[in-house]
């Protein structure tokens, strides 16, 4: 097997996770992949795409009037925020007790460790946690948590048999990273794989299965041809005071299982939303530039003196002119712009769509228009998907952490991970939300900063009151006709309110 086979169900799902790591990134990310996420138009392939060509520098301002909806980014910063609300309640045995606050090389303790897998289950719908030693560690050295991202696990074995019986016994790692050359300060590209095997014991005092856990780094070399060269070191079989592991200390954590098996990102319909968004704005805003921008049809001869050359281009726009013979004519010729309204309808609604799945707050107008049963329903529906990610990465970390004490000679029973599940009690009823939001309508003394603690404590926000208003001033910049229309809906009731005052005195 060459070092850079991968998994069937990896070449299966790593598009799925390039999509959702891209997505995450943002607009500029997305932006820097060209064509791959919002296609040229047929006319601009025909003009051609290569840089120079006229197609290639009509597409490039295509692309960047074009706006991309960063709602993924969103959803994982809001459904992380409400996964930990509150911290998780972390067990350990005495001797454990300085993972606590270094639990990852980086130093990262084990409440930021844990909101980190519930991240990366919430971008990826994946992720695995090693086990490790630092290289050169003594006797008293503890073993740290290395977390992978979905794209670094490129091939494993679970060793499944015709009974059904697993035991992982391979694990390919990609660590693929830029390193500096200490004396020339240059940075090069180092392609290195990390691979975990379950093999034959090696060590003096083998285990009673005859099998132990080892591990060796491989490196591709440029080599003769296309073929890298690969440069494999020695196994090497890590050992705490002398002791080695019967096992692969590897989890892999999906988000909703433990099994080596992928499944599909929790939010890929939110990312497929946001591209198709793209895309739409993409030609929406070109049609726009379309209209904005009438072209000049000369009909006879130009006489300008610039114009005599015929290289000489013909200037239009304020303070140009343009002088046309006798028996000629000019006059500007615009676009059709009768699809625009539709095309800006259908966007309103994929932005709402997208909104609601990033755990935005509806506005007012959609939530009155949203029967209580409903949006109970599919809160309900979000919190239940979020208890089960809550659930799956703190069995993750326990499954991890329970290993390092079966390593270190401890009870793995003293372990034990609670994740936080308060916010599934905090499920909101439409009703009341439309009764409030009525209340502040009709003149009800509520602050907005009232209105943001209520909605804190229904755990229907993790920001505080000046992050809310900041995101809201950005959305008002950029997408006002998700916002409601408050003020005129408040004169509308005092029209309403004073009609019928009018009545009521014509009738007396």
């Amino acid at each position: 097997m060459a070092i850079s086979s991968v998994h069937p169900k990896y070449l299966q799902f790593s598009a799925l996770w390039l999509k959702m790591r891209d997505c995450f990134l943002g607009a500029d990310h997305i932006k820097a992949q060209g064509t791959l996420y919002l296609p040229p138009t047929p006319a601009m392939r025909y003009d051609g795409m290569k840089p120079g060509e006229d197609g290639y520098t009509r597409y490039n301002d295509y692309k960047e009037r074009a706006v991309f909806p960063e709602y993924v980014a969103d959803a994982v910063i809001n459904h992380g925020g409400m996964l930990h609300s509150k911290a998780a309640i972390i067990q350990l045995p005495s001797a454990m007790e300085p993972l606590r606050q270094a639990a990852t090389s980086k130093r990262e303790s084990l409440d930021q460790l844990l909101r980190r897998i519930n991240e990366l289950q919430l971008r990826d719908g994946r992720l695995g946690l090693l086990l490790e030693l630092p290289a050169g560690s003594t006797r008293d050295t503890l073993p740290y948590i290395a977390v992978y991202e979905a794209l670094s696990i490129r091939n494993w074995d679970d060793g499944e048999d015709d009974l059904g019986s697993v035991n992982l016994n391979l694990v390919v790692l990609d660590e693929s990273k830029d390193v500096m050359d200490k004396t020339s300060f240059d940075w090069t590209y180092k392609v290195q794989y990390r691979v975990l095997v379950l093999g034959s014991a090696t060590v003096d005092e083998p285990s009673d299965s005859g099998y132990v856990y080892g591990q060796y780094m491989t490196e591709l070399l440029p080599g003769e041809g296309d073929e890298p060269e690969e440069v494999s070191s020695d196994v090497v079989v890590p050992q705490y005071k002398g002791t080695p592991l019967e096992q692969i200390p590897f989890v892999f954590c999906n988000a909703m299982d433990l099994v080596p098996e992928p499944d599909k990102p929790p939010l890929l319909a939110l990312a497929n939303r946001c591209i198709s968004i793209y895309q739409g704005e993409a030609d929406y805003r070109q049609a726009l530039f379309m209209q904005s921008q009438d072209t000049l049809v000369v009909r006879g001869g130009i006489t300008n003196s610039d114009a005599i050359d015929d290289k000489a281009p013909v200037r239009v726009g304020a303070g140009a002119r343009i002088d046309v013979s006798p028996e000629g004519d000019a006059k500007y010729i615009g676009t059709n712009s009768q699809g625009l309204p539709e095309q800006r309808k259908a966007l309103e609604a994929d932005h709402k769509d997208a909104q609601a799945r990033s755990g935005h707050l509806s506005s007012s107008e959609s939530a009155a228009q949203e029967s209580g049963d409903a949006l109970e329903t599919r809160l309900i529906t979000k919190t239940a998907s979020l208890v089960g990610i809550a659930k799956t990465g703190a069995a993750a970390l326990e499954k991890i952490l329970r290993i390092c004490a079966i390593w270190m000679g401890l009870d793995p029973e003293e372990v034990k991970v609670t994740p936080n599940l308060d916010f599934s009690k905090a499920n909101i009823e439409g009703q009341e939300l439309v009764q409030v939001q009525t209340a502040k309508n009709l003149g009800a003394p509520l602050c907005a900063e009232s209105m943001h603690n209520w909605l804190q404590d229904k755990g229907m926000t993790s920001l505080t009151f000046e992050e809310e208003m900041e995101r809201l001033e950005k959305e008002r910049e950029e997408y006002p006709f998700l916002l409601p229309q408050v003020k005129h809906d408040q004169n509308q009731i005092q029209q309403t309110t004073g009609e019928q005052t009018g009545n009521e005195n014509a009738n007396k």
